[in-house]
């Protein structure tokens, strides 16, 4: 949507700056090169020379905004986003790049007030769609979300009917596939997106979990090493990377992966849960509780974080606080029976025999 101006205003822009329009515009195209060239730092820079004239500059912004999200700077992201809505608030685009960047930093409920607002703006946005889909699934809303994922792929397969070279569809359709795991079909959906564009390093990282799914750990190493040699900023290729590290049990090399990924995105939740994992497996476990004390302070309502926490403390022989931990992450999910589990343990340890029973059934009826 175009902004409204007064038509002396737009004489003005004709008479003195219609070449400086063009000039802008070619500006934009630049940056939208730069940002598909995986040129993110020489992307934004392009937008910050570029002169606030709209339309042009809505483009702008957009382009600025992706290469910050792919830098994990999502709040930054934000505030360019913002910028384009409040310009034009129709913009469907940067409603779907405003709830990515809020997945990163786990605000579930606003991500997918976003994508609703996209798909309200344009209702085929296969984006949009997969985008709602992900944020209910994460948080939470598992049969609601796979309506949504059917919903992107049916209009995915327009796009590709229409434009079977369109790598970002291939791509969208291949995350809703994996979402409802339909792994086989995901995978043939990303390398299709790679084939189309090799420098494309998102579909890497997709493949690369697909890769694990199927227990294809040696390719899916090579899958993460091929996107991060494209966009060594990506902390979620870093994460991959270290988890199939410690499926090869070198569990040192994974601590650096995922120390990687947090120098990039200190917020990165999973990054410090992974690592706090892996020092358990080394017993490190007063280590491991200050990653899980980080991942809760990041997202307290993290269940796992809450679990293995708990499992340190009584590796520690610390029972009570065990116990607490494990209780925080019942509450948060009532039917978590490996916390019903641990939480047992400690009971056990302390001599509390038939509350341990009770939660070790608990557990068994959970687990049937």
């Amino acid at each position: 949507m175009r902004l409204p101006k007064t038509l002396i205003l737009i004489v003005l822009l004709i008479a003195g700056f219609s070449s400086g329009c063009i000039e802008e515009e070619q500006q934009v195209l630049n940056t939208g090169e730069l940002y598909k060239s995986n040129m993110y730092y020489e992307a934004i820079a392009s937008v910050d020379n570029i002169q606030v004239n709209e339309p042009y500059y809505i483009d702008a912004l957009n382009y600025k905004g992706k290469s910050l999200y792919a830098l994990s700077r999502y709040n930054e992201a934000i505030g360019c986003y913002n910028e384009v809505i409040e310009m034009d608030p129709e913009n469907s685009k940067a409603w779907v790049n405003k709830g990515n960047s809020l997945l990163g930093l786990y605000e579930y409920d606003e991500a997918a007030a976003c994508y609703g607002r996209a798909i309200e703006a344009n209702p085929e946005f296969d984006e949009a769609w997969s985008g709602k889909g992900i944020a209910l699934y994460l948080n939470g809303s598992y049969n609601e979300s796979a309506e949504f994922f059917e919903r992107s792929i049916e209009y995915s397969d327009k796009k590709i009917t229409s434009d079977p070279d369109s790598f970002e569809a291939w791509y969208n359709k291949g995350i809703s596939l994996s979402y409802i795991g339909r792994t086989n079909e995901s995978l043939g959906c990303y390398e299709k997106a790679i084939e189309i564009n090799p420098e494309y390093a998102d579909a890497w990282r997709g493949k690369g979990y697909e890769l694990i799914e199927l227990g294809r750990y040696d390719d899916a190493i090579q899958c993460y090493d091929k996107g991060i040699e494209i966009n060594p900023e990506d902390a979620y290729a870093w994460v991959g990377k270290g988890y199939v590290l410690y499926k090869f049990d070198r569990y040192d090399e994974a601590i650096e992966c995922f120390d990687r990924s947090i120098e990039i995105y200190p917020e990165d939740a999973y990054a410090w849960g992974n690592k706090g994992y892996m020092l358990g497996v080394l017993e490190r476990y007063d280590e491991a509780i200050e990653c899980y004390d980080k991942v809760i302070e990041i997202d307290p309502e993290f269940t796992s974080a809450w679990k293995e926490k708990g499992y340190a403390l009584y590796k520690l022989g610390m029972y009570d606080e065990a116990i607490q931990c494990y209780n925080n992450a019942i509450e948060i999910n009532p039917e978590y029976a490996d916390a019903w589990k641990g939480k047992g343990d400690a009971l056990n340890e302390l001599g509390r025999y038939d509350e341990a029973d009770k939660c070790y059934k608990k557990a068994e009826e959970l687990s049937s």
